[in-house]
């Protein structure tokens, strides 16, 4: 609430009806309406590479000298657009009125060309810094750097962001003998290599108010008394909605001006972000893993639910860490959970189906199929556990086999042997029966388990006269 963005935009051109280059007088009058309103301070967004009196001056002598008109040097040198602002900045100095001017930095390095005209050093040097925030590879605006090293003098310079906030705070800067850059009698935290601070965006575009510098400049004409409302706040003034636009993590865009707000508020409130190192991804990582692990050694149902709320709680982790400034891996571990997941899942559902394989092939021998899947599907696991029930028992032998064997080759005996078990096996099953077990040449089955059969007394009758409805026939005997 007490930054204030006020925004060169299209209407002030069009109002203005001049090029940007010949903005300085009203520059000037702007500073002077904010000594009026007992602003707190002011940053102009605008990098005032050279002053543009010296070329106006040769052109307007050469204009001169053609018409065969010789002007003065002492006349010709009050020719120019930087004597208002020059005004302005005295007057703001004596006002206590702290102005901030910005100037360029050339791949890292800040070149102070203010220190060479006359604007500049009318402007003290704490007051003065390098305005560039530098984008990363896809062009987004994540970062700033707030110190920087002049390759020309080797000292350090502040961005125009951190000089304005000292001069809100009424503190200075310094970097101390560990590296840590200090503001306001106290390290700022979450600075990467001391110096560069990932921007916690207070929200998107227009989350500032804005207002056209046009408006303010026609009120201070107009209605000076309507220039209480900027009276102890800081007011940022740059290009809005023209050219200046920026990529930024919240928005499509955002003018570099609002970006500059929130920079300032960033240090004054010191909560840039806090970005973990991969090392800490990686031990989230692990640990949902583990969680994962124990989880499917439950059931696949909890292996499940623990993936669900895996996705849950981190979503609302990194939410509630972010409000707090600090930025925690969001789409690695999630990734990862459902990975983990899936594989643990993959991986129990092949167990299972190998369990399944080698019962089915455990019990063929001894059941059929229906009653296999009965058993392997049964939620009750009652079948396993046992229970009561009334059941009938058959006992099937072969009359005569021992004289049978006695006269016969054993290879003959032991074929004859696994045809009769095949073909009775296989009746009993038919008949809904299980083969409890070999008994010699005898087999001994049961019916009406382990699966009920309200119709398992039929079913044994019907197989007790299969077998001799086999012999009788002479089908396989």
């Amino acid at each position: 609430k007490d930054i204030a963005i006020i925004g060169i935009d299209q209407q002030t051109g069009f109002w203005a009806d001049r090029p940007y280059f010949a903005f300085n007088p009203l520059f000037g009058e702007f500073i002077q309406a904010m000594i009026t309103a007992s602003a707190s301070a002011v940053l102009l967004d605008v990098i005032f590479e050279s002053s543009p009196d010296n070329e106006i001056r040769r052109l307007f002598s050469d204009l001169l000298r053609k018409s065969g008109i010789s002007v003065p040097p002492q006349l010709l040198n009050r020719v120019g657009f930087d004597f208002p602002l020059r005004n302005a900045l005295l007057d703001a100095k004596k006002s206590n009125l702290k102005v901030v001017l910005g100037f360029g930095q050339e791949a890292g390095n800040p070149t102070n060309p203010l220190n060479k005209q006359m604007i500049g050093i009318l402007v003290p040097s704490e007051q003065k810094g390098f305005l560039n925030v530098r984008p990363d590879d896809d062009q987004v605006i994540r970062s700033t750097a707030l110190i920087a090293k002049s390759n020309d003098s080797g000292k350090v310079v502040p961005s125009a962001d951190l000089a304005l906030a000292s001069q809100i705070c009424r503190s200075s800067f310094f970097v101390s003998p560990v590296g840590d850059l200090v503001f306001n009698q106290a390290p700022i935290r979450n600075l990467s290599q001391g110096r560069i601070g990932y921007i916690d965006y207070a929200g998107p575009m227009n989350t500032y108010p804005m207002e056209s510098f046009k408006n303010v400049l026609i009120d201070s004409r107009d209605h000076p008394e309507r220039l209480k409302r900027f009276s102890g706040k800081t007011l940022l003034v740059g290009a809005w909605g023209i050219e200046d636009n920026k990529p930024v993590p919240v928005s499509d865009y955002m003018p570099g001006i609002e970006i500059h707000a929130n920079i300032v508020e960033n240090i004054i409130k010191q909560k840039f972000l806090a970005i973990p190192g991969f090392f800490v991804t990686v031990c989230i990582m692990s640990i949902f893993c583990l969680i994962q692990f124990f989880a499917f050694n439950f059931g696949s149902k909890f292996g499940a639910y623990s993936t669900f709320f895996l996705f849950s709680f981190w979503g609302i982790a990194c939410f509630w860490a972010f409000k707090n400034s600090l930025v925690l891996p969001f789409s690695r571990p999630l990734i990862f959970t459902l990975l983990s997941g899936l594989s643990e899942g993959f991986w129990m559902f092949r167990s299972i189906e190998d369990e399944r394989k080698k019962t089915r092939e455990l019990f063929r021998r001894y059941v059929n199929d229906v009653v296999i899947e009965s058993i392997l599907s049964d939620p009750s696991e009652q079948i396993t556990k046992g229970v009561r029930r009334k059941i009938c028992v058959m006992f099937t032998d072969i009359r005569g086999f021992t004289s049978f064997s006695e006269n016969r080759d054993p290879r003959e005996v032991v074929s004859a042997l696994n045809r009769y078990f095949e073909i009775l096996t296989n009746t009993i099953f038919k008949h809904n029966g299980v083969v409890d077990k070999f008994l010699g040449d005898g087999i001994m089955s049961f019916f009406n388990a382990p699966m009920e059969n309200p119709n398992y007394c039929a079913d044994a009758v019907d197989f007790m006269f299969g077998p001799e409805s086999l012999y009788m026939s002479g089908k396989h005997w």
